[in-house]
């Protein structure tokens, strides 16, 4: 399966900020999910590799802009994601590959999220089990890089059927956040996807 999305992320070791921010949205969480994914640490931001819970996803960077917020400049990325199944014997061999040119990463996630339909500007808040074709979703993860170093994110995952509309659907939810994101709430909070994050391991 080939899926379309545009994301923007914060990454901070002080994670009531940004559960306070992810609170503030309206709409019902989803129940907390508690999970270990092992990325590929390949020290590239334009490419992700991972395996989560018996499959195998691959993300490639395809576009990254600059977006001003209240006088902050962020970063929002566009990626195409494919997902695969495959054995657990070879997704096992695979995650036991370790070498000088790249290495995996465990990273312990609880995460929550709340889901937002969009249909042109407009924003509505739905419940996390309903299925929509054009939409963003708001989630809060605690994570523990190599399972024990601890670390917070803020992540919003905007999605449709190619990555215009990706795109288009993320910058309407940045929009519709400045009621919820005071300025300088994110000030000096490093601003990117996971492959630019791990960059720093």
């Amino acid at each position: 399966m080939i899926y379309y999305s545009s994301e923007i992320r914060w990454f901070s070791d002080k994670g009531k900020t940004l559960l306070n921010l992810f609170n503030a949205f309206p709409g019902k969480s989803s129940a907390t999910q508690a999970r270990t994914d092992r990325y590929l640490n390949r020290k590239s931001e334009s490419i992700g590799i991972k395996i989560r819970e018996g499959r195998m996803e691959i993300k490639l960077l395809v576009g990254s802009h600059k977006h001003t917020f209240k006088r902050q400049r962020w970063i929002i990325e566009d990626w195409v994601k494919c997902s695969y199944e495959d054995s657990a014997a070879s997704l096992q061999n695979l995650g036991k590959i370790d070498s000088d040119i790249f290495s995996w990463i465990d990273i312990l996630k609880k995460r929550k999220q709340k889901k937002f339909v969009l249909s042109g500007k407009t924003v509505r808040p739905v419940d996390f089990d309903e299925q929509i074709s054009q939409g963003c979703t708001v989630e809060y993860t605690s994570l523990k890089v190599h399972k024990t170093i601890p670390y917070y994110t803020l992540g919003f995952e905007a999605f449709g059927k190619d990555n215009q509309a990706s795109h288009r659907n993320l910058t309407t939810m940045l929009n519709y956040s400045e009621t919820y994101i005071q300025p300088n709430a994110l000030k000096e909070i490093i601003c990117g996807g996971y492959a630019r994050f791990f960059c720093l391991f």
